[in-house]
């Protein structure tokens, strides 16, 4: 395996936000951890990489070739092997060039099926999160994401009035955009009201983590965000902050819509004990196959769904320590094994001792 490593990330235009963390403590905060990109790139070279070429269809950015759904040499690797379709209920292996560029854009269709995975997501993956709400035209429920940061939410449950929070409009900065009275990225003008209850913002304008400050300035327990575009994939909030101590959750446009449009609504966010944060409903681990492909991360990795975040998740998670989560199951799936010599005897005058 040879592997290059930029060694400028955190000067002006790279990465300017984030350097190298060279420790071994795992104590890297904001900055990037050599050791978890070095863990994530080695098990790729081990063999945790799909063999379908995966070019952009559009063309920007990336190749301009179409996405056929065809193997790189011809033949599979063994990783496409495991990976299942569930829209066919064929691995890639078995599928037609065709059926193979609609699954790898089929947006959370594809799952690892391996042996070894399963039953290690099983006592590793935490269950989706789901919120109940409850107004006078009735009672729904929507399936909601865990933030990367923040407290989780609890097998008992966090129970509140949802408030619609408001502050003012940022201006535009440059290639910023100019801010709503709905993006919560500065203050709130109904602070009193939002204390001691859920705050509902939209994705955009400001980070995630920038929000979720502002919420609980506020005095909120917990803080939804609802995607700003109609999607397929739920809107999971990302970044890394320890001093947030409140349950972040993301939801679908179209949920926090009618979250909003219910008018006076109580919220009941609880684990849904009977689905994974990132596998299916038979807890397979789901891969990563976005609607629009993405060359380099398309398919080799596990889905961005999956909480806690994994170490083969299409991109670095700030929240990673040097644990190896699910990578050694999905080593051990595509054929690797744990080989134990033992040692050599010791030879102590007649006695043949064992250290």
């Amino acid at each position: 395996i040879r592997a290059r490593f930029n060694g400028n990330i955190g000067t002006t235009n790279c990465l300017e936000r984030s350097k190298w963390y060279y420790g071994l403590d795992a104590q890297h905060g904001r900055d990037t951890d050599l050791v978890v990109v070095l863990l994530h790139e080695f098990a790729h070279g081990l063999g945790i990489i799909g063999g379908i070429t995966i070019n952009d269809p559009a063309g920007t950015p990336g190749p301009t070739d179409p996405l056929t759904g065809s193997f790189r040499s011809n033949k599979p690797f063994i990783y496409d092997l495991h990976a299942l379709d569930n829209v066919t209920g064929l691995r890639m292996d078995q599928m037609s060039d065709a059926q193979r560029a609609a699954a790898v854009t089929a947006d959370g269709k594809v799952v690892w099926d391996g042996d070894a995975v399963r039953p290690a997501a099983e006592n590793l993956l935490l269950s989706v999160p789901r919120l109940t709400i409850t107004a006078a035209s009735g009672t729904s429920s929507f399936e909601v994401a865990q933030a990367s940061f923040g407290a989780g939410v609890k097998a008992s449950g966090v129970t509140a009035p949802i408030i619609v929070a408001n502050d003012a409009v940022e201006p535009q900065s440059g290639s910023t955009a100019a801010g709503t009275t709905l993006d919560g990225c500065s203050s709130y003008s109904n602070a009193a009201a939002v204390a001691g209850n859920f705050a509902i913002v939209n994705e955009g304008r400001c980070t995630d983590v920038e929000k979720a400050k502002r919420a609980q300035e506020a005095g909120a327990i917990g803080l939804l965000i609802a995607a700003k575009t109609v999607t397929t994939n739920i809107y999971t909030p990302i970044g890394f902050e320890p001093s947030i101590t409140i349950p972040v959750l993301g939801l679908f446009k179209n949920d926090g819509d009618a979250v909003r449009a219910a008018g006076t609504v109580t919220g009941s966010a609880f684990p849904d004990l009977t689905k994974l944060a990132g596998a299916d409903t038979n807890g397979h681990v789901k891969l990563y196959v976005p609607v629009t492909a993405e060359p380099g991360s398309t398919y080799s990795h596990f889905d961005k769904t999956a909480t806690p975040n994994l170490l083969m998740e299409p991109s670095i998670n700030s929240d990673l320590t040097h644990s190896t989560d699910l990578t050694l199951s999905m080593l051990l799936d595509i054929g690797w094994g744990l080989v134990i010599t033992p040692p050599a005897p010791v030879i102590t005058g007649r006695r043949f001792l064992r250290r």
